[in-house]
């Protein structure tokens, strides 16, 4: 094939084209897809080539026309491809409505199955929200210090309000009138840590002591009463620890004093009480 191609610009000339004829002779492949009656006629040229030595003009012009009769040496092809046709002659067949119905329900629960779902994740993600805030708020809770209960006692004095008259200046009086000395001021004492726990929120403990009492009363009495209340735990102290009990002087403003002091309008900011100047006993 690629040769029989080289040969066409050669054939203009008549010597060349003998030459051409020879080097055709020789090539099976060429010979092979030609057609029979151009293989009759080649052989008879070569024939009469070989006799006579060098071809005619009539035989140059007949392998001329054979050559250009050749459909392997032509310069066009014609081909034939199958291909898909664009358009239908046949109409598209009518769907029956039973089936169009069939398929807009399809269509309805697809759409409803997708809003179920939506609702679904929904109630989903609330559901998490609604567990991951009580467990934060579990766990804050379960952090935060558990309130500690008031205690009852504190030394061996029973400081619950029920075991306390309703009026102590009143009944603390009557006990220093008889001559109970000690018991008047312990009555006053037992009464003044249970305002401050049960009253005011003091953070008294079962094993807070005297010192410690005046230092709690500060940041929730008003500075006259934490002053009231310094004086009867000094006093209490002198009694107990000395055996100095005040004069009946001081032993009465305490008396008289108790309720204006240590009562809810004694917190920070009230009125001062009137504790008459009770002062520390000598």
């Amino acid at each position: 094939m690629i040769i029989r191609k080289a040969i066409l610009p050669l054939l203009a000339s008549p010597a060349l084209v003998a030459a051409a004829l020879a080097c055709a002779a020789g090539c099976e492949s060429a010979v092979a897809d030609t057609s029979a009656a151009s293989q009759a006629a080649i052989t008879a040229r070569s024939g009469s080539t070989q006799a006579t030595g060098r071809p005619t003009e009539a035989q140059i012009s007949a392998a001329l026309d054979e050559l250009r009769r050749d459909p392997d040496l032509a310069s066009a092809h014609q081909m034939r491809v199958l291909r898909w046709s664009r358009t239908s002659t046949q109409p598209p067949a009518e769907v029956p409505g039973w089936v169009q119905w069939i398929a807009g329900l399809f269509a309805s629960l697809a759409a409803l199955a997708r809003l179920l779902i939506w609702c679904a994740c929904a109630v989903v993600v609330g559901l998490i929200g609604v567990f991951l805030t009580r467990t934060l708020r579990g766990r804050s809770l379960a952090r935060s210090p558990a309130p500690v209960a008031p205690p009852t006692h504190v030394s061996d004095l029973d400081i619950r309000p029920a075991s306390l008259p309703g009026d102590v200046g009143a009944a603390a009086r009557m006990l220093w009138e008889r001559g109970e000395h000690r018991d008047a001021l312990a009555l006053l004492y037992r009464a003044c840590l249970s305002r401050l726990t049960h009253v005011h929120g003091a953070p008294v403990r079962s094993s807070t002591t005297e010192h410690e009492c005046i230092e709690l009363a500060k940041p929730y009495l008003s500075e006259a009463a934490s002053q009231y209340v310094a004086t009867l735990v000094r006093s209490w102290q002198w009694t107990v620890y000395r055996g100095q009990a005040p004069s009946t002087q001081d032993a009465i403003a305490l008396c008289n004093g108790f309720r204006q002091a240590l009562d809810p309008q004694s917190r920070a900011g009230a009125a001062d009480p009137p504790a008459g100047g009770a002062g520390q006993p000598a």
